[in-house]
């Protein structure tokens, strides 16, 4: 899923909601539930990134099970988003619990990074990457 500056925001499906809203749910019964970190510390390197570049969309949420025994998916899912989107600047936001190398390995680049505790045991580094769809990849 993902929104670009100038179109119309496509409608989120019905499952969807209902597994943000559970999982929104989980975290604010957990004690110490780091969200209102996350989101800050995301919203904080993109107003920081902003302030000196210009975007034209977000990419919001792009999965595929890499245990499914079907590869490529993502690859998949990453290059129809580009062929639509050439010449375009976009953003994510990911962290070190995902599988953020996918990226690293696409030719995204991360300008942000920080550091939330989740837990005494557990930190979680939030990550913002950019990219120019259609750019050579490094």
């Amino acid at each position: 899923l993902a929104s670009m500056k100038g179109k119309p925001a496509l409608p989120y499906p019905w499952w969807r909601k209902a597994y943000v809203h559970a999982v929104e749910i989980f975290n604010n019964l957990r004690p110490g539930g780091h969200r209102d970190d996350y989101d800050a510390a995301n919203k904080d390197m993109l107003l920081k990134y902003l302030g000196e570049h210009p975007i034209d969309g977000e990419i919001g949420f792009l999965v595929a099970d890499p245990n499914s025994g079907v590869s490529g998916v993502g690859t998949a899912l990453l290059e129809a988003f580009e062929a639509r989107h050439a010449g375009k600047n976009v953003y994510l936001f990911t962290d070190d619990g995902c599988t953020y190398q996918f990226y690293d390995a696409r030719g995204f680049s991360q300008v942000g990074e920080r550091t939330i505790a989740v837990n005494e045991d557990r930190d979680l580094v939030c990550m913002l990457y950019v990219r120019r769809l259609g750019a050579p990849q490094a």
